[in-house]
C-alpha cells in the first residue's frame, strides 16, 4: 500500500467536536449527532471529514472534529466548532472503516520509516467523499497524514 503524495490548500471544517479517549463509541455517536444537525451548516461541501487534532500520548486523549468543509466566512452554528486545516503535503491512503487501523499501521510502521517523507505537526484527517455510503464499513474513504520530505 503506497500512499499518494498530494498538496492541499488550507481549508476549514465546521462540525461537532469531541475530547477524550473514545473507548465507548463516542466518535460514532458524534457522527450520529452531526447527521441530525447537518442542515444547520450553511453551504457545506458534499464530503465529510473526521479530523484528529491534538493527541496526548500519555493519556490517550484526543481532539476530534466530525464535520464538513465550508467557506471560512460561513457562520458556525451554536455548539459547533470550526477548525482550519493547514495546507501542505499529505500522504493519502484509500481504505475503508474495516481497514482503517491496518492502513494507519502500514503508513506509520512500514511506509514512513522507509520513505523519503516524515510525519510533521498538524492534524490528520479522514475524508468521506461522495462514494462513501454511511453504514457500509466497506465503503471507500481516505486518510490524510501531513508529511514533508526528509531533510537528510
Amino acid at each position: 500500500m503506497e500512499p499518494r503524495i498530494i498538496e492541499r490548500a488550507p481549508f476549514f471544517v465546521v462540525g461537532l467536536q469531541y475530547h477524550g479517549r473514545s473507548t465507548s463509541g463516542e466518535i460514532p455517536q458524534l457522527w450520529r449527532q452531526l447527521a441530525a444537525r447537518i442542515h444547520e451548516i450553511a453551504s457545506p461541501s458534499p464530503a465529510t471529514y473526521g479530523v484528529v487534532g491534538d493527541v496526548d500520548s500519555e493519556s490517550g486523549e484526543l481532539d476530534y472534529l466530525a464535520g464538513l468543509q465550508v467557506d471560512p466566512a460561513v457562520p458556525v452554528p451554536e455548539g459547533m466548532s470550526s477548525w482550519e486545516i493547514p495546507g501542505g503535503l499529505y500522504a493519502v491512503v484509500l481504505c475503508t472503516l474495516n481497514t482503517i487501523a491496518p492502513a494507519f499501521s502500514q503508513v506509520y510502521d512500514v511506509w514512513l520509516p522507509n520513505s523519503e517523507y516524515e510525519r510533521i505537526d498538524g492534524p490528520e484527517f479522514e475524508l468521506y467523499g461522495p462514494d462513501y455510503e454511511p453504514g457500509n464499513n466497506d465503503s471507500p474513504m481516505y486518510i490524510y497524514i501531513p508529511v514533508a520530505r526528509r531533510a537528510d
